[in-house]
């Protein structure tokens, strides 16, 4: 099954990788007008089912990958000679941590660093969860940490996507912090999740928006891989006026000895930014 330029995504929770090749699509762009602000957010990685709608015992969520097209046009995606940005040869695409390695989207207009250890899908992967065959959480330009720890299960995974019929920027935060924990470790729609209110959040690259968390607890441990887990979001606006939001969702709780520390995580917030032209 074909993956990204470093090789397939890793198989992720309870069942095996999809992935299926897209020769060519449109990307669907949803926008909304929140105080005044034209917010651009869509396309095929703005999945959001209500986490409050539990699958049945036969429709337990499960987690795919899925390449997404590399040459996408539509307003506010980039890859069309039409884009301010230029082409994605041209950005700069430079570690801001050292040692790390870079997770860039041009799509989204987005990089950020995550540690060398830490395996990249490529910007044409998308992965998430999914119900019966229907996406319900999906973000793309995975990275993975410690991909095949159990039966090629990630401890922990971060991408970026759209937030298509977010009202706001603070409730994008909130929202996909609290469905992503949901999708990403209920077992037969059983998990307790608790989310955080959005606050605000800014780095030192420029981005400013809202951040927000939940927790995945008392999931039923059916496997030697499952676990509790918790899940990390930023939301922002960016200077094309889309809205962008910054996934990340890592194992926590008992028996999890070497998940991704605060540290760390911490410090992939920090080095959120936007492409720029070399």
């Amino acid at each position: 099954m074909p993956g990204g330029p470093d090789g397939p995504p890793p198989g992720n929770r309870r069942t095996t990788t999809i992935a299926v090749s897209i020769v060519a699509a449109v990307a669907v762009i949803a926008a909304v007008v929140i105080g005044g602000v034209y917010l651009t957010g869509g396309g095929k990685d703005d999945t959001a089912a209500d986490p409050g709608k539990s699958p049945s015992a036969s429709q337990s969520a499960t987690p795919s990958a899925t390449p997404s097209p590399s040459n996408t046009t539509a307003a506010g995606s980039s890859g069309g000679g039409d884009d301010s940005r230029g082409a994605p040869s041209d950005v700069e695409i430079k570690p801001v941590v050292p040692g790390w390695q870079v997770v860039r989207r041009a799509e989204r207009n987005v990089a950020f660093d995550v540690p060398p250890n830490w395996q990249l899908a490529g910007e044409g992967v998308l992965t998430g969860f999914e119900d019966k065959g229907k996406p319900m959480v999906t973000m793309g330009a995975p990275a993975y940490y410690k991909p095949h720890w159990c039966d090629k299960d990630e401890r922990a995974a971060v991408g970026t996507k759209g937030a298509n019929g977010a009202k706001s920027v603070q409730e994008a935060a909130e929202v996909q912090a609290e469905t992503w924990a949901y999708w990403g470790y209920q077992e037969n729609g059983k998990v307790t999740v608790a989310k955080t209110s959005a606050k605000p959040f800014t780095n030192s690259h420029g981005i400013s928006g809202y951040s927000s968390s939940a927790t995945a607890k008392n999931v039923p441990k059916t496997t030697k891989c499952t676990s509790d887990g918790a899940v990390f979001t930023v939301a922002w606006v960016d200077s094309t006026k889309a809205l962008t939001v910054w996934v990340l969702y890592a194992d926590r709780g008992a028996g999890v000895t070497d998940g991704v520390s605060d540290e760390t995580i911490t410090t992939i917030m920090g080095s959120i930014r936007e492409l720029k032209k070399k």
